[in-house]
């Protein structure tokens, strides 16, 4: 139990303190507060054996080439990699090979029309379909009875366990998607702008009226254009019996609404909307006190070292910011606590720390600690064993004093990081001119 203090329990992400009850996993090795293993029903970790998922999945949801457990929505096998055998299923696009639900007419991802079931072979080589009427023609003398394969029905999916980021489905105790690592969102499903269905993030045809998803204008903004045109008619109309100015006037009335309503807000945008594009110039132009524009810095500082950590993980793809931490005193050390896959395909929470090399003019990686148990010192080290132990050390030290004592980042802002990530502009965040930080060692 001494050997996990310091250690950051996968489940509350708070630290494991001496003298607490500890669960250790047995199969992937990652220490648990007690309580957290009792709530969670077992390890955290997705793809583990002792994870709750996987232990209530029916036999035989292993993988074929080692015999790990697997999940139904893992491609691949998190212990060996080796990938899912193809299953055909009745469920599914005759095109592209899509999964489709029950109820959808088009593919959601390439628009074909889902086919007519097939129908079943006639029992005898001679039988065709029943005669209809007084029909007395040969070819309808002896008609067969047609078997029908019974119906496969599909239980529907809830909106509320559909990851808003890829589509995948949600476990009830999963706050992060497998898949693509979105966080559990409660915004409602777009729907399609031709007959109002509901689609999920991802998906290029309404799978009612198989209309393709583009550029179109919301509702309120057709709306307020309808209500232009009907001004216009009503003007027009009432110009037969009243001046041309009054009608110019009443349509002028409109258009002027249409722009108060719909338009002005689009043309003016705030500082959060240029902040969620990873517009950092534009948003610390438009912020309108000091606080806001240090609030910018900071965000797009840790948007830039976020960029860095992300390229230098084992799995980019499972990049996750969790926390983040700014040196707002001088500007030169930044933590971030970062969560992604490593080797194995587990979901590992890792600390980065960032310096400022003045000498290169860009933020570079100190070092990344799993947990902050310092390394001893001996004195059988080498001179470059005791460095190396410092440097380790010194980082240990910036951990903890930014976690306590510095500016951390809020959680809107980190959603935001983890957005631009999603989009793939994450790695091209360029620091801005009032991000960069200034040297005050010859001061």
């Amino acid at each position: 139990m001494e050997d996990h203090a310091g250690k950051i329990c996968p489940y509350c992400r708070t630290m494991i303190h001496q003298g607490e009850a500890v669960v250790v996993c047995p199969e992937c090795g990652i220490p648990h507060h007690e309580s957290c293993w009792n709530d969670n029903k077992g390890c955290t970790t997705f793809g583990c054996g002792q994870h709750d998922a996987v232990l209530k999945q029916p036999p035989g949801a292993v993988c074929k080439a080692c015999g790990a457990p697997m999940l139904p929505d893992q491609e691949f096998c998190p212990k060996c990699g080796t990938r899912k055998a193809a299953q055909p299923s009745q469920n599914a696009c005759q095109s592209c090979g899509a999964p489709m639900l029950p109820d959808q007419e088009f593919c959601p991802k390439c628009g074909t029309r889902k086919s007519a079931p097939a129908m079943a072979a006639v029992t005898s080589p001679d039988s065709v379909m029943p005669s209809v009427g007084k029909n007395t023609s040969p070819n309808y003398a002896n008609t067969a009875a047609i078997s029908t394969a019974p119906v496969q029905t599909y239980a529907p999916v809830q909106a509320s366990t559909i990851c808003q980021g890829c589509g995948a489905v949600l476990a009830p105790n999963e706050e992060y998607c497998r898949k693509c690592g979105t966080i559990r969102s409660a915004q409602a499903p777009a729907v399609c702008q031709k007959c109002g269905a509901s689609m999920l993030p991802g998906q290029e045809f309404c799978p009612r009226c198989g209309n393709k998803v583009g550029l179109s204008m919301d509702a309120g903004v057709s709306s307020a254009i309808q209500q232009f045109n009907a001004g216009i008619t009503a003007a027009n109309k009432k110009s037969k019996k009243k001046p041309v100015m009054i009608a110019s006037i009443s349509a002028a009335v409109v258009l002027l609404v249409v722009l108060a309503v719909i338009i002005l807000p689009k043309i003016f945008r705030s500082t959060e909307d240029y902040l969620t594009e990873g517009n950092y110039v534009k948003a610390y132009s438009t912020a309108g006190t000091v606080s806001e524009k240090q609030d910018v810095v900071a965000e797009n500082t840790i948007a830039n070292c976020s960029g860095k950590a992300m390229l230098s993980m084992k799995d980019s793809k499972s990049f996750d910011l969790r926390k983040a931490w700014y040196n707002s005193s001088n500007g030169t050390r930044v933590v971030l606590q970062v969560a992604g896959n490593n080797s194995y395909g587990n979901t590992v929470l890792n600390y980065w720390v960032f310096y400022y090399s003045f000498d290169d003019a860009q933020w570079k990686l100190w070092d990344t600690y799993y947990d902050l148990d310092r390394k001893e010192y001996s004195i059988y080290d080498t001179s470059s064993e005791s460095a190396d132990k410092i440097i380790y050390n010194s980082g240990i030290t910036i951990i903890e004093e930014n976690a306590v004592t510095r500016y951390q980042l809020d959680q809107d802002a980190v959603d935001r990081i983890n957005g631009l990530f999603k989009s793939g502009d994450l790695d091209d965040v360029k620091l801005i001119p009032q991000a960069v930080p200034v040297d005050t060692s010859s001061d």
